[in-house]
């Protein structure tokens, strides 16, 4: 048996959270008052020869797929993945941008060689200086999303699933992330700090449904 799940616009993982879904969503909390449990998969098909379409339920059962995901930053094979980045930056706060200006310039008048100029050296160590002078900013870059055919699998039988990303209370079950330094220069950093920037690198994160996870959904059988 294939039986094909599609989430009505909600679903839910663990058992409290059916209460938050019936709070927040009227319409949703009409629906599941006719939700049918299905205890094991392989009652499914006698279920539907009893009952009339459409029919909602709720199942249970370990994600599982033919064609998983190998997954980089996570290590896990997994049926659907977000891969976002984001670029880390530090930017000068107003009041401490206009205190470097003022002993930059102090700095130059008091040269005492003629020879004696303010270098690019000079301006990266005022910036750097204090580390409190700078605030932690992030932009988002890129933001993709993989999923490959899946299914619940409770030891009797399978269930396809599909549509479960527009599902409400959807969630990913395990996120992992990693820092990639930016690598640049002394001169790439002071041309950031001439810029009140300094760039450190890029933040990729993972967030995915691993083959394996225990999942619990409502949806509608066709």
């Amino acid at each position: 048996m294939e039986d094909l799940i599609i989430f009505g616009g909600f679903a839910f993982f663990g058992g409290s959270v059916l209460h938050i879904i019936a709070r927040n969503h009227e319409r949703e909390a009409r629906i599941l008052k006719s939700v049918t449990r299905v205890n094991r998969l392989n009652d499914l098909a006698q279920l539907l020869d009893a009952e009339r379409l459409p029919l909602v339920v709720t199942i249970s059962g370990k994600v599982a797929s033919e064609n998983p995901i190998n997954c980089e930053i996570t290590g896990l094979k997994s049926v659907i993945v977000e891969e976002r980045v984001n670029k880390l930056y530090l930017k000068k706060k107003e009041e401490e941008k206009c205190k470097c200006a003022i002993k930059q310039k102090e700095k130059c008048k008091r040269a005492t060689k003629p020879q004696k100029t303010c270098n690019d050296a000079d301006y990266w160590t005022l910036h750097s200086e204090p580390s409190d002078s700078w605030t932690l900013h992030s932009k988002s870059i890129s933001c993709n999303t993989k999923e490959v055919p899946w299914y619940l699998d409770d030891g009797t039988d399978h269930v396809h699933v599909v549509g479960a990303r527009g599902a409400t209370d959807f969630g990913y079950t395990a996120v992992r992330s990693k820092f990639d330094e930016s690598g640049q220069t002394l001169v790439c950093g002071t041309l950031d700090s001439l810029r009140d920037k300094k760039i450190l690198g890029l933040k990729r994160t993972e967030r995915v449904l691993p083959v394996g996870a225990f999942l619990t959904v409502v949806g509608e059988v066709i």
